[in-house]
């Protein structure tokens, strides 16, 4: 999927549908790791934007997470806790459900 492609599913809403964000996201190409099994598994992934209630993540083919986990994002050293809002692979939408939280380097 081309990136172009991409940002038309993120931001395209179907007929009659209405935007239901709370808040503005912003473009990323951030370095992350979704975490799980109590912290024994991951996926690596990358956030294609972020805003203060949650993100858009883009998996590696054929790879999936749980509905609920943590984000840490590699790059800007904090992690999230999420609940999965939608799925379309690769692409992944997770909003947070706790506030950030600082990583070790």
């Amino acid at each position: 999927m081309s990136s172009s492609e991409e940002t038309s599913m993120r931001t395209a809403l179907l007929p009659g549908s209405v935007e239901r964000r709370f808040a503005p996201r912003t473009p990323a190409k951030s370095k992350a790791r979704v975490t799980f099994g109590h912290g024994t598994q991951f996926r690596d992934c990358v956030i294609t934007n972020i805003s203060a209630t949650g993100a858009c993540l883009r998996l590696k083919d054929n790879e999936t997470i749980p509905d609920e986990g943590v984000l840490v994002d590699r790059d800007a050293q904090t992690s999230y806790e999420f609940q999965v809002v939608w799925r379309v692979s690769p692409l992944v939408a997770v909003a947070f459900t706790s506030v950030p939280a600082p990583t070790a380097h």
